[in-house]
């Protein structure tokens, strides 16, 4: 394998790094604080055994759109922006922690990540996450009770995974959220979305086993622009009665 890699530093300078290149200074010697590593669309199917020790560090990665197979690091991954999708990552999801005070965004989307979901409630510790996409994985159970702290966030995709049960009541607290996809799993209640998410514009419940009909006070989702509720499994057909 051909292990080059684009590499952006705070000086905006671009580097190609190969296997072997000493990491951490440019050609006369002087001293790089790279801050961006993007491997995108290089067709990657696995990555050089030194990778994470070079790399771990960074606060913005993007290894989207590639091959890459294999679990991800146990240690804890220190992030601002993490962007993992269309891959063929495995395993339990990676461990997180944010820089203090920033907004992040992780994608894991197109992967095959599977297991519970509850490492996620360690994400938010020092900084806050946006945008969160874990979908089109192989995540099963519930989903934690632990979004509380996740306010910023603007957009959750959960969607086509093996979730079940009842969403969580902290859900109902996400009043920064626009876009909630739930699609493609097996959700059987979502009661608290309809709570405090009045900046939501984007809904996809479809293809879940909602068996409930749900009266909704309009002003509860007067952004909302965006229904889809195909496929699931409500006796009664449209699952949203909307009331004013």
């Amino acid at each position: 394998m051909d292990s080059s890699f684009s590499i952006k530093s705070n000086k905006a300078l671009l580097l190609q790094v190969r296997a072997g290149f000493p990491v951490g200074s440019d050609s006369n010697g002087l001293p790089l604080v790279l801050e961006y590593l993007d491997i995108s669309l290089q067709n990657f199917d696995s990555l050089p055994s030194w990778f994470w020790d070079k790399f771990r560090g960074l606060p913005y990665i993007n290894m989207s759109f590639n091959q890459i197979s294999g679990t991800f690091p146990n240690n804890s991954i220190h992030i601002i922006q993490l962007d993992l999708s269309s891959n063929n990552f495995s395993g339990p999801l990676p461990l997180f922690s944010l820089e203090f005070g920033v907004i992040g965004t992780i994608n894991l989307s197109k992967n095959k990540f599977n297991g519970s979901v509850s490492p996620i409630c360690n994400v938010n510790d020092e900084g806050s996450l946006e945008l969160l996409d874990l979908s089109n994985n192989q995540f099963s159970g519930v989903v934690p009770d632990c979004f509380g702290s996740f306010t910023p966030l603007t957009a959750l995709n959960l969607g086509d995974n093996s979730f079940s049960g009842s969403l969580p009541s902290s859900l109902g607290s996400l009043i920064s959220l626009e876009m909630l996809s739930l699609r493609g799993n097996k959700f059987s209640s979502i009661t608290f979305i309809f709570l405090n998410c009045a900046k939501l514009k984007f809904l996809d419940l479809s293809d879940n086993e909602l068996s409930e009909k749900y009266r909704v006070d309009r002003s509860k989702l007067s952004s909302l622009v965006f229904l889809a509720f195909k496929g699931t499994s409500s006796r009664e057909g449209f699952p949203i009665n909307f009331v004013d």
